[in-house]
């Protein structure tokens, strides 16, 4: 991915799906895509 230095380097990102009453985590999303545009909804 690019870097804020101008850079590339290897790198993921991770989503987290929680229950707010439960606090239980209930989805994972990690990808090596650069923007989360279309993932948070």
């Amino acid at each position: 991915m690019k870097m804020g230095d101008g850079g590339f380097r290897p790198a993921h990102n991770a989503q987290y799906a929680t229950d707010t009453e439960t606090q239980i985590i209930v989805g994972v999303e990690v990808s090596t895509v650069v923007t989360w545009g279309n993932w948070c909804q």
